[in-house]
């Protein structure tokens, strides 16, 4: 595939801006930077897509790489108008912030005109996309239409079985995505790191729920019990501002009505703000690397409540 995706660029930028140096370009980075653009100079796409690999797996932060990337995605659109190289430079102008030229590129994309070259899953792709680009600059002038593309797009994907574009983040911050859908995009991507295919994603569906917690508040027992209250996050580390907001939340629990468990993947950095946490926390667990035995080890634990930080 000729496409570049948006975790891809986004591991490229990180890298880039955590270096406050400038890195020139050794001799052989800027000979296969030239040889590339020679290649597209001749239109010929596919050896400057093979050299601009070769400069990424030498120095992902090589200056002028993204640059040539751009040129080789705007070429091929000039070339051939495949919507393939059309969402490769949507999405690397998403990563690199150029939001309405990215959006503009996608709505191109999805045109009436171009719709029979889309499969489902490219306009899908496509729909995620451009709400993600709308959003990141506050452009909500066809919001409505905008938002019932992007509900349809994810239903259609649950529905096929088929991982969804949207990611479950991002399914409980957009509009329109309901409860039921957001449990089960995290279900199909839990199932997807469990290695599980997604066939067998089983989703205990909102009335069901309701009527398990019905059956808990009639049960005299459990009304007598303190509620657990769980809260998991990577985060629990002096190096993110979670834990130094986070610090003193959870030791202003009600003790009497409230069990409060932290799970994080990581042991302590020893951090104040962290040390705090662990003190305020009627269990703190150290989480398994598998995401069976995650799992396993927090039902253990049966909960009433996780919230995911």
């Amino acid at each position: 595939a000729t496409m570049i995706s948006p975790p891809f660029l986004i591991s490229i930028l990180l890298a880039s801006s955590a270096s406050s140096k400038f890195q020139p370009a050794t001799s052989t980075e800027s000979s296969i930077l030239s040889s590339a653009r020679d290649a597209l100079s001749l239109n010929n796409t596919d050896e400057a897509f093979q050299y601009l690999l070769e400069g990424f797996s030498i120095n992902a932060n090589m200056p002028g790489l993204m640059s040539c990337f751009e040129d080789l995605f705007r070429l091929k659109i000039q070339l051939n108008n495949d919507p393939t190289d059309r969402m490769g430079l949507a999405s690397l102008l998403t990563d690199l912030g150029k939001y309405e030229e990215a959006a503009n590129q996608l709505r191109e994309m999805m045109a009436k005109e171009n719709q029979q070259q889309l499969d489902g899953f490219m306009k899908e792709k496509a729909t995620s996309l451009l709400f993600r680009t709308q959003a990141a600059i506050c452009a909500w002038d066809t919001f409505d239409q905008d938002s019932a593309d992007l509900v349809g797009s994810v239903r259609q994907s649950l529905a096929s079985n088929r991982l969804p574009s949207v990611h479950p983040y991002e399914a409980l911050m957009w509009p329109g995505i309901n409860l039921q859908d957001s449990s089960e995009i995290a279900s199909i991507y839990a199932m997807r790191a469990m290695g599980t295919s997604f066939d067998k994603v089983d989703i205990l569906p909102l009335q069901s729920l309701q009527e398990r917690i019905e059956a808990r508040q009639d049960d005299k027992r459990d009304r007598l019990k303190k509620i657990k209250l769980g809260y998991i996050s990577p985060d629990f580390t002096g190096r993110h501002p979670l834990a130094f907001l986070m610090q003193d939340v959870f030791r202003l629990h009600d003790s009497s009505s409230f069990e409060v468990y932290i799970y994080s993947p990581y042991e302590s950095d020893e951090s104040p703000e962290v040390e705090k946490i662990k003190q305020a926390a009627h269990r703190w667990s150290v989480l398994p690397s598998s995401a069976q035995d995650m799992a396993d080890t927090i039902l253990a634990d049966d909960l009433d409540i996780l919230i995911d930080l």
